[in-house]
């Protein structure tokens, strides 16, 4: 793991992939809520993912992105 990747969390990535598994609509807010961490860094780590192609963007308006896994 990266020095990048603990930035914002210190979860490992088996964590978070477990905890992505569990949530029906990934949100920024339901990330933070299932791994316990602040809303900007759940967004932090969606973006690397998504930048990462681990997750997709499925759907988003002017303040929400919902993902799903890939």
């Amino acid at each position: 793991m990266s020095t990048e990747n603990q930035n914002f969390t210190d979860k490992t990535r088996e964590e978070i992939y477990e905890a992505l598994t569990k949530i029906k609509a990934i949100t920024p807010a339901s990330l933070a809520a299932e791994i316990g961490v602040t809303l900007s860094e759940a967004k932090r780590l969606l973006t690397q993912l998504e930048n990462e192609e681990k997750i997709l963007l499925s759907a988003k308006s002017h303040n929400v992105k919902v993902y799903r896994l890939k």
